[in-house]
């Protein structure tokens, strides 16, 4: 079903609608991310903003006559749980069990629930370890909207290129992503993404780029900073021996933010602006038909080389002001 362009304002005038209707039940139900030790905000905030994320997608599957329904049924799933685990927690148990049912919707509707059992187990890791990863990205103001954003915004256009997945839903994610933006990059953001905006974005930005990545791995290269950063922020944590699934403010760019007294804005866009750069060497290296290796390995060897010299000269510094 062809969606008419006229959608587009329509769409946005609702987003603004509902997310300004959210903040009043937010307040009145008190749905509020009070400051703790490892947050990196000093006054409470709307928590679940984001919810505005799963509804645009809500939106276009009406809007386009009903397509793709395991991987909308997957993801208004899983972002039904992260919304219920922002107001109060859930067992860990449960999280994960609706994170394989989920992954399952989304894979049927990409066709690979046939494949081998030797590759299902892979990729459901790979998967889940990436929503978490996302999740865990999201820990300062527009952090994860601007990288969201770059990130579809460039599937999007290779997409439309390629003449491959209707880009028609990436108008309608990228418009609940600007609106989300206005309200969280900010030097005091009026609300946070929560679980099920940082949840439903890594879901999203999954189903959008594995048939990319059928087309050719390297392709991964689009959601490379954020797996730097994660990756090596963990195996930083295993070698001093800490729990890696407890909260923490070690990653780089919390270090960045905070110690290093970047601000949130700043370091937010520097992360976004990276991802940009990566993003252009992706595409332009695999139109000029360099090898997918050669494709991946520059921009990662770039990025582990800058993570962990900017990490050195941050450690260093925080050691001498103590």
């Amino acid at each position: 079903m062809e969606i008419s362009y006229l959608i587009y304002p329509v769409w946005l005038l609702s987003a603004f609608l509902l997310i300004r209707m959210y903040f009043r039940l937010a307040v009145r139900f008190s749905i509020i991310d009070k400051p703790n030790e490892r947050s990196s905000h000093i006054v409470p905030i709307i928590r679940g903003g984001g919810i505005i994320i799963p509804i645009s997608v809500l939106f276009w599957y009406v809007f386009s006559g009903f397509q793709d329904s395991y991987f909308v049924f997957g993801l208004l799933l899983v972002s039904t749980v992260s919304f219920i685990d922002d107001v109060r927690d859930l067992p860990s148990g449960l999280r994960v069990l609706i994170h394989l049912i989920s992954v399952t919707c989304l894979l049927i509707d990409l066709h690979l629930l046939s494949l081998p059992w030797y590759y299902l187990i892979p990729i459901y890791i790979l998967m889940i370890g990436w929503v978490n990863a996302f999740n865990f990205m999201d820990g300062i103001n527009g952090i994860t909207s601007l990288y969201a954003s770059v990130c579809v915004f460039t599937i999007g256009g290779i997409e439309y290129i390629l003449g491959g997945y209707s880009f028609r839903l990436f108008g309608f994610v990228l418009i609940a992503l600007a609106i989300f933006t206005f309200y969280n990059l900010r030097k005091r953001a009026r609300c946070f993404a929560g679980d099920v905006g940082s949840v439903a974005l890594a879901f999203i930005l999954a189903f959008l780029l594995i048939p990319l990545l059928q087309l050719n791995w390297a392709y991964l290269g689009l959601v490379l900073v954020y797996g730097v950063d994660t990756s090596l922020t963990i195996f930083h944590r295993l070698l001093k021996g800490e729990k890696i699934t407890e909260a923490h403010r070690t990653h780089n760019y919390q270090y960045l933010a905070n110690e290093m007294n970047w601000g949130h804005m700043n370091t937010s866009l520097f992360y976004a602006s990276v991802q940009v750069l990566v993003n252009i060497w992706v595409v332009y290296a695999i139109y000029i038909g360099y090898s997918s290796l050669i494709v991946f390995l520059v921009p990662s060897s770039l990025l582990v080389a800058l993570y962990l010299s900017s990490r050195i000269l941050i450690l260093r510094r925080m050691s001498k002001s103590l």
